[in-house]
Order: structure tokens, then sequence, then C-alpha cells
């Protein structure tokens, strides 16, 4: 477990209540321990992968027993890439009510609630929004381009550089590439056709999207850029 002088934070996904093993568990509760030990602040994340009532009592007894800096929740919303769901927007907004359990449910804990992309802020009413953004982080417009489109740089095991973890980058190693800088000019040429698309088709529409306000965040449900600097689909 690294120190906290190296590690801003950690962030733990959390499964299903039925997904852990017993071994899985036992290690799980270790690693949250020893990362605890160190004073690394945690972040702990679930996917929604279900509009019932979602097998997440877990999550929630380890965020009550551990109390971690953030409680992090994102719908499971596949990207035009994926067959298995179209790109609807009425396809987010049946996730809106566990949304809504989950920020209560960490506000009720003392913890910062966060709803992570991809949610559209037009799946919420007037009202359910300004008390959603009274009391959560949102990370609905991508920060991809922060820091000259170097913030969220990915180095994998191969020495390839990626702008993000969804949004692999062709031509890009950590091996031959000059400099960051340089690798950040790379990325800037393929990310900025992306962050002038819209992720749903309901957003061309939308003011808060060509204000830039909202683009539902995640920059690989839209269709990869093709050129120098291509991203790979």
């Amino acid at each position: 477990m690294p120190s906290k002088d190296l590690v801003e934070t950690i962030t733990f996904h959390i499964l299903d209540d039925d997904e852990y093993t017993p071994e899985d568990l036992e290690r799980l509760e270790q690693n949250i321990c020893s990362a605890r030990e160190k004073g690394i602040p945690l972040i702990f994340r679930y996917v929604l992968h279900t509009t019932a009532a979602p097998p997440w009592q877990r999550y929630l007894d380890l965020a009550a027993r551990h109390h971690p800096s953030m409680l992090s929740c994102s719908p499971a919303f596949p990207g035009p890439h994926r067959q298995d769901m179209s790109r609807d927007v009425h396809a987010l907004i049946h996730s809106k009510n566990n949304l809504l359990i989950l920020i209560r449910t960490a506000i009720s804990l003392g913890i910062r609630p966060l709803v992570a992309k991809p949610v559209p802020l037009c799946m919420f009413s007037q009202e359910e929004l300004l008390n959603v953004l009274a009391t959560a982080t949102f990370t609905n417009v991508c920060d991809i381009s922060q820091n000259e489109y170097t913030n969220n740089t990915l180095v994998n095991p191969d020495l390839s550089l990626y702008p993000c973890m969804a949004l692999p980058l062709t031509g890009a190693s950590l091996a031959t590439m000059p400099s960051l800088d340089d690798f950040g000019a790379l990325a800037r040429r393929a990310v900025v056709p992306l962050q002038q698309r819209p992720m749903l088709p309901e957003c061309e529409k939308c003011q808060l999207y060509h204000l830039r306000l909202c683009q539902a965040a995640c920059l690989s449900f839209v269709t990869p850029a093709t050129g120098d600097g291509a991203l790979a689909s």
C-alpha cells in the first residue's frame, strides 16, 4: 500500500452483494483498513446496474463503518459502441430514484455524495436539481481538458498513454513521447472533436449543453475521433 505522500485518494469499486467470496471480502477489508491506517482519503464507488432496488447493502455497510471521504455512484449506461441499450436519455431517468436514495444515505452518514457520469442534468426536475446540486458533487462536465489535456493521464503497464482510462489513444507512449506537454497536444487534437459532440441526441436541443454546463460528462459515450492522434474505438 503506497504512502499518503504519494497518493491523494484511493477509490474502491464496491461490487454487488452477491459478487464477493469470503476471501474477496477479507482482502477488501484489509485493503480498506490499510489505507485508513496510512491516512489516505478513501472514495467508495458503486455502479448502478438496475433500476430496481440495487443489491448494494455491503456498499452502504462499508461506508457506515469506514466513513470514506466520498460516496460515489453512477448508472451503468452503455456507450454507442455497445449494442445492448439504446442511447436514449429515458434509460438514465429510470436510475434517478436510486441516485436520490444514495444522496440521502450519504448525507445521513455525514459523507459527501458524488453523482458520477454519465448523468445529464435533464433527468431531474428543477426542484430535484436544485436540491441535488446543493448537497452532492456532480461530474456532468468532463474535466479532461484541465492542465492542458493532461489532467487524467493514464499510464498503462505497456507504457502507452491515454487521456483518461475511458479513452484509448493510439500512438501515445511514455517511452516515445518527448514530454507531458507533447502528450497534452496529442490528446487535445483527439479530444476536442469529442467535446464538440453531444452525448445524447437530446443534448443538441438543450441550452445547458451549449453553455457547457452539462454534457453528461463522459466523452467515451460519443463517437471516437479519427485522424492524427486518433482515439481507438
